[in-house]
């Protein structure tokens, strides 16, 4: 399912296009999981690594470490990536048959829960693996965004046909409290996808992005929950 003509049609695989939203997003997360984990040195986990464009920003500060079940990603990330720890795995067989109890600092999954048929087992199972303050970072598609009926069809939280489990904002909520994590934020990350008018020039549109352009500058996040395309949460143990 996620081969090679999967990730060129839905990700730039290679990352080295600054002028890509992926190259953006990877940058914007990299930037989340530093500011927000304070054991620097302490080990990292991204669940659905990718090609590996964050663990590449991320090596030098952490103990990295990646899961994939795509060969075809993980064998772009080994190149970009020279001193992390792969696995090629399907998470829904179960995290802690990999890894120990109370192993790491921060786990990161990015646009990955909604590709799950039990999300919320992963959820708990990231929960035993973290350390005590340990952070979760995740992100899925918002269903409370304000403009996505606008989209209709091509919303990009159902334009993927791999989403499988795009659940409302209080399900996400109600995963996290029963794993036994607590929440630190939920915000979004803004109205990113134009147009989403029809009848208005797309060009008049674009005023709509500059808060995401600020947040993924900053790292700060302050784009309230209903007012972006994907929900993210940072969560801690």
């Amino acid at each position: 399912m996620f081969d090679e003509e999967y990730y060129k049609q839905v990700y730039n695989v290679d990352d080295f296009n600054k002028l890509s939203s992926h190259w953006w997003s990877n940058y914007f997360y990299s930037k989340l999981v530093y500011r927000y984990c304070a054991n620097k040195g302490g080990n990292m986990l991204e669940l659905g690594c990718g090609s590996g464009g964050i663990l590449r920003r991320l090596e030098k500060y952490f103990n990295t470490f990646g899961i994939e079940v795509s060969d075809y990603a993980l064998s772009k990330a080994r190149q970009q990536c020279k001193n992390t720890k792969f696995f090629l795995f399907d998470i829904e067989e179960g995290l802690t048959r990999k890894f120990a109890d109370n192993y790491f600092d921060v786990i990161l999954a990015r646009y990955l829960f909604e590709h799950l048929k039990n999300p919320e087992k992963v959820i708990k199972d990231c929960s035993l693996i973290l350390k005590k303050g340990g952070i979760l970072i995740f992100s899925v598609p918002n269903t409370s965004f304000l403009l996505k009926r606008f989209k209709g069809q091509e919303w990009q939280g159902i334009r993927d046909k791999t989403h499988i489990s795009v659940n409302a904002p209080q399900d996400w909520i109600r995963d996290i409290e029963a794993s036994g994590l607590k929440i630190m934020k939920i915000f979004s990350d803004g109205c990113w996808d134009i147009p989403y008018f029809k009848t208005v020039p797309k060009i008049l549109q674009y005023p709509f992005i500059l808060p995401t352009i600020f947040e993924v500058l900053t790292a700060i996040p302050f784009i309230p929950q209903r007012f972006g395309e994907n929900l993210i949460s940072i969560c801690y143990k």
